[in-house]
């Protein structure tokens, strides 16, 4: 998920910085909410991941191992997400126009 809305990303980055393209607004809008709600999620999934890796932590040695290691991963996946999706609505951003040509 965080590769896609990178790779979104960039293109989105490249599309808006190019003098020439022509940008649909609907388009924008529904990249730049894609992102709000993928950063959400994101936030919500890492947090979530993180506090049950935190309730692992007093567990039996081996448990530790197994299911706060899986849980800080998938918490650290969460996080590339939100990284991704926030630079995908930085990316939505249109440069200001310059009032003198």
């Amino acid at each position: 998920m965080a590769a896609l809305l990178a790779a979104v990303a960039f293109q989105t980055r490249r599309a808006v910085r190019s003098r020439g393209a022509t940008l649909d607004p609907e388009r924008m809008v529904n990249r730049l909410v894609l992102a709000r709600a993928a950063a959400l999620v994101g936030a919500v999934l890492a947090g979530g991941y993180a506090g049950y890796a935190m309730t692992w932590l007093d567990s039996h040695p081996d448990l530790v191992v197994e299911r706060v290691g899986l849980s800080a991963l998938a918490a650290l996946g969460g996080v590339a997400v939100v990284i991704s999706a926030k630079f995908l609505e930085w990316a939505c951003r249109v440069p200001k126009s310059d009032p003198h040509p």
